[in-house]
This record gives structure tokens, sequence and C-alpha cells, in this order.
């Protein structure tokens, strides 16, 4: 059975520690449309060549996110790093 994504109702009016307002607007803005949820049942298996590749391509990326901060005294690595996985996969499908 695939897993389903929340109800827009459950996710509004809640307090900020559980549902964060930056979520609550979004939901709130956001006028309904074909939704697609992929969730861990659905996720799809890579082979043994992909999967090398991308631990690559993550390896160089973390490197590089992690020195970049902090040869210029700024920024921080999360955003690049918790982005990374989407990114890598828009390009791969576009390419």
């Amino acid at each position: 059975m695939p897993s389903s994504r929340p109800d827009k109702k459950m996710l509004l009016g809640k307090d900020a520690h559980e549902v964060p307002m930056s979520l609550q607007r979004i939901v709130s803005a956001t006028e309904q449309g074909e939704r697609l949820w992929i969730g861990p049942k659905e996720a799809a298996v890579l082979s043994k060549d992909d999967k090398k590749a991308y631990d690559l391509a993550h390896t160089v990326m973390a490197h590089l996110c992690v020195r970049a901060p902090t040869l210029h005294s700024s920024g921080h690595p999360g955003g690049p790093l918790s982005s990374f996985t989407f990114a890598y996969f828009l390009s791969a499908r576009r390419d």
C-alpha cells in the first residue's frame, strides 16, 4: 500500500513546534492540483553503477560544501548538502 500525503487540514493551525509556520503558509497559499507523493515504499533501487556514481558525486559535494564556508569564514553547508540528492537526480533525469 503506498504511503499517503498528510491532509492539508491536519497541517494548518498547529503549534509552530509541531508544524513549522513556513510549511503552514505554503500549504495555505497553494491550490489543490494533481499531486504525487513518493514515500519510502515507492522508492526505486539504484543499480550498482548508479549507486557508485551517486556516492562519488556526494563525496565531492560534501567536501566542497564543508570547505567553502571554512575558507571564506561565511555561510553554512546545510543548504547545499540537504538539496544535493534532489538536484543530483533532477540533473540525471534531465540529461
